[in-house]
């Protein structure tokens, strides 16, 4: 598919480690972003092949349903694409479904496919999302779950009403039968009857929004009453139904036409699941077990908990234990992480081993003993190649009861963990007071802040940063906005004395702390505050590094306002990016760079990119001045879209144009980029040693 103008842009915010640029935006296909940051693809189907893939898909509910027969002949994948016709032969209308019923299901994340809707009177199509358990048990629907319809599309309504500019979007309930109940909304006309459109949904344990081209359209917020928002897991559907004069109007005089003839048809150019990345989902057991596995005697408890009631049980009856465990994806290599979680290992035979495994290093655990809930604290770092790790509880003693609960994890290596607050959360953040929430109120970039509200007393955030060096210059910085009385920045128990820099700002203005470490420290709090009775004030975008040193300059090539920051973490990079875009006739992005004259290659290995926006990527760049509309080429990738973009303008203040992989660089990529008197040619390798070419050369005067 043809690559477009993205519907809308944030501004990125990176732990990304590469050499030069840092960036958001640029030619890529139109998507309904998942609000916030660090999201990792989970599962997809792009339908590049000729046949549909059956390890990903079944078809489901094959055989008369409605007023057609569900058949295989309807579906087909061909030209990046998969299509579900309904036809007319002899008399009887054929269409079809398929379903991830037996390969896939899955709770809490961001789903969306882009589709283009055919239809005719008659018939309708969707994508949705069914639970295995739906209605049972009767008025559970949270733990029953929930059909959940991203978008139902028809081309007029059973009163005859053209509807084809709009969709639907239903949440049903307590079965099908007389307990069953609905709530949805329509889109109204957005033309969506023609050309293909982005349908996405992200969900969360309170929360369903439902996007629309990237435009939130509905929102439900958990209330088993009225709206309530499902908890386990649950599969994917593509389908297409006939009921002849029922909800979608009556079927066309001789039927739609032969497979061969027809044109009403559903054409779905992809779909994907994203997962928040480094995050473990549900760490804290409320209402289920999932996404956390369990094996062997291992349930979800409405008891045991630490702070909260819920837990996971583990209670083995043999030897081969009860484990209770996560795969966390979206890791960084070679890097440093510490999972935590609170265990009461109980009274009989009390052991509980609290660790990680699968990371491409030997599992590492801790064992707990107490009968009361304890805390674990474990290392591990990540292997050179590895992205994922598991997490887990274990009790091997049979015949014991023991709870686990409040698993978090976060990277080790020196860094602000959740600095950015995109997933609405204040994890990582271990010291919360006076009545500070993550809010999204007003925010520097993404959606979420630190909101500190006006009191009487004095409120603020402390973290603790791990993962420092001794007898280091470091830098923390962080934007504030706070109606001029002022919010104070800071960082102390780091080796020396407190340091501080306290901003009035009316408008979101970054702060900068410099600090040392001890010749023995390799750790340091960081916080922000404002004092007693001063107005309400804002902290977003943390941010920590080392400074440069030559010849390495860190410049905004930008005029959007939103402004960047690049330094070290020992011996890598990491940018913090700004602007918005990177092509047209005028970038807007964060440079990291020196000087170079004639001929010259630059090739970087990208570790990761923090995603605070939907696009956010990075890259190597080559261009001849900082101005905006200077004569560039450029190579970068985004974990989000996962090709590797080659963008170029051969004129100064020209039109950029880009040549694009397929979406399948699922790891961060090395990339490097080659001047040859006035020919560019860029590449990408998985490792260093092999490399691909990306488009053609290009000659810029």
């Amino acid at each position: 598919m043809n690559d477009l103008p993205p519907v809308r842009h944030r501004r990125s915010v990176f732990g990304v480690f590469t050499f030069i640029c840092a960036l958001v935006g640029g030619t890529l296909t139109q998507a309904a972003p998942p609000s916030g940051a660090g999201w990792d693809l989970t599962w997809n189907d792009e339908f590049n092949g000729t046949s549909m893939d059956t390890s990903k898909w079944n078809h489901w509910l094959a055989g008369p349903r409605r007023d057609a027969v569900n058949s295989p002949s309807a579906v087909a994948v061909a030209d990046g694409k998969l299509t579900i016709s309904t036809y007319t032969l002899g008399g009887t209308h054929y269409t079809g479904m398929i379903a991830t019923h037996n390969t896939f299901l899955y709770t809490y994340g961001y789903i969306e496919a882009r589709i283009n809707y055919d239809s005719t009177p008659g018939m309708w199509s969707a994508f949705w999302m069914q639970s295995p358990t739906m209605g049972n048990p009767i008025g559970s629907p949270n733990s029953a779950g929930t059909e959940i319809d991203i978008c139902e599309h028809r081309k007029v309504d059973g009163s005859g009403v053209n509807r084809d500019g709009n969709i639907g979007g239903v949440i049903h309930w307590d079965g099908y039968g007389a307990a069953h109940r609905s709530h949805g909304y329509d889109s109204g006309n957005l033309g969506l009857g023609t050309g293909y459109h982005i349908y996405g949904m992200e969900w969360t344990p309170t929360q369903q929004k439902f996007y629309i081209n990237g435009i939130l359209r509905w929102t439900i917020n958990n209330n088993a009453a009225n709206s309530p928002v499902s908890q386990r897991s649950e599969f994917i559907i593509l389908s297409s139904e006939v009921e002849n004069g029922g909800w979608s109007s009556a079927v066309p005089a001789g039927g739609y036409g032969t497979l061969a003839t027809t044109t009403t048809k559903m054409e779905v150019d992809y779909v994907r699941v994203y997962r928040r990345a480094e995050t473990v989902v549900n760490g804290d057991f409320e209402g289920k077990i999932g996404p956390f596995s369990a094996a062997n005697q291992t349930s979800w408890s409405p008891t045991g908990g630490r702070a909260e009631p819920a837990a996971a049980k583990l209670a083995p009856t043999t030897s081969a234990g009860a484990t209770v465990s996560q795969t966390v994806r979206g890791l960084l290599p070679d890097t440093g992480y510490t999972v935590t979680a609170w265990g009461n290992a109980g009274t009989t035979s009390p052991s509980l081993a609290i660790g990680a495994n699968n990371h491409g290093n030997p599992e590492v655990s801790q064992t707990l003993t107490a009968s009361s809930h304890v805390k674990a604290t474990v290392p591990f770092t990540t292997g050179s190649t590895h992205r994922t790790a598991s997490i887990f509880a274990k009790s091997n003693n049979s015949g014991s009861l023991a709870y686990a609960d409040d698993f978090l994890l976060r990277r080790r290596h020196a860094t602000v963990n959740n600095g950015q607050l995109e997933n609405a959360e204040s994890n990582a953040w271990n010291s919360v007071y006076g009545g500070a929430v993550v809010s999204g109120d007003s925010s520097y970039d993404g959606e979420y802040a630190w909101k500190i509200p006006a009191s009487g007393s004095s409120a603020g955030v402390e973290q603790e940063i791990v993962g420092l060096t001794p007898s280091t210059a470091y830098r923390l910085s962080g934007w504030t906005t706070n109606g001029n009385s002022g919010l104070t920045f800071g960082v102390k128990n780091h080796g020396a004395t407190q340091v501080t820099s306290t901003v009035p700002a009316s408008s979101w203005t970054r702060a900068s702390v410099n600090f040392t470490t001890g010749a023995s420290n390799t750790t340091a709090t960081a916080f922000a505050f404002r004092s007693s009775s001063a107005q309400t004030a804002y902290a977003d975008s943390f941010f920590l590094y080392q400074p440069l040193a030559a010849p390495w300059i860190s410049q905004d090539v930008s005029s959007s306002g939103l402004s960047g920051i690049a330094g070290r973490l020992g011996g890598k990079f990491v940018l913090q990016g700004g602007g918005a875009n990177l092509g047209g006739s005028a970038d807007q992005t964060h440079f990291l760079n020196q000087p170079v004259t004639g001929d010259a290659t630059i090739t970087a290995r990208i570790l990761g990119v923090d995603t605070a926006a939907y696009y956010s990527k990075a890259g190597v760049m080559i261009r001849e001045s900082t101005a905006v509309g200077a004569r560039s080429a450029s190579i970068a990738w985004g974990p989000v879209n996962q090709l590797a973009d080659f963008n170029c303008r051969t004129a100064t203040n020209g039109t950029a144009v880009s040549s694009s992989t397929s979406r399948d660089i699922i790891d961060p990529p090395w990339l490097r980029l080659t001047r040859r008197g006035n020919v560019f040619t860029a590449y990408r390798s998985p490792d260093g040693t092999a490399w691909t070419r990306v488009g053609s050369p290009q000659t810029i005067a």
